[in-house]
């Protein structure tokens, strides 16, 4: 394949630089993955004829190799897709137990949480029934002695033929 033709497949001008072409080729990429087109088998036939015609133009620019560039997975040029498409999946199955990994631990801390509240609740609760306990004796036992006040002077006024008003 010539340049001008990779510029065609591109879709970019014919004197365009090299970081202009590695541009427009992550774009179209991104653009024609065949992964995206999962439910329909022409597309997805369609976008992996795009996407080798995109490899290919841009491998005739030269490129320097990187001196600490990773060595690629595979040594096609052009990726198996099936291959591409298991590992996206595995990547968002990963993703999906991450969060739920990460939710079940936020509902156990909230248990937890919610568990220490309680501790704190009643503990407090014991250690004000302790401290008023001897208050409330003296209060139940001053109610007992005001009572029975009341129903002894009430008793003698009636004994006695006093008239007694509710």
């Amino acid at each position: 394949m010539t340049r001008e033709e990779a510029c065609r497949v591109l879709e970019m001008n014919p004197s365009a630089l090299l970081e202009e072409a590695k541009i427009a080729w992550r774009d179209l990429v991104s653009v024609w993955r065949p992964d995206r087109h999962n439910g329909n088998e022409r597309l997805r036939r369609k976008a992996e004829e795009k996407a080798k015609q995109l490899n290919e133009a841009w491998e005739t620019f030269p490129t320097a190799p990187r001196e600490n560039a990773k060595p690629s997975a595979s040594s096609e040029p052009n990726p198996n897709w099936e291959d591409l498409r298991e590992r996206f999946r595995r990547e968002a199955r990963d993703k999906k137990e991450r969060k739920r990994a990460e939710s079940n631990e936020n509902q156990k801390s909230k248990k937890l949480a919610t568990k220490s509240n309680a501790v704190k609740f009643s503990t407090i609760t014991y250690l004000l029934g302790i401290l008023l306990f001897p208050f409330v004796k003296v209060i139940g036992a001053l109610l007992v002695v005001t009572a029975l006040y009341v129903y002894l002077r009430d008793t003698s006024r009636i004994r006695n033929g006093l008239d007694f008003v509710w």
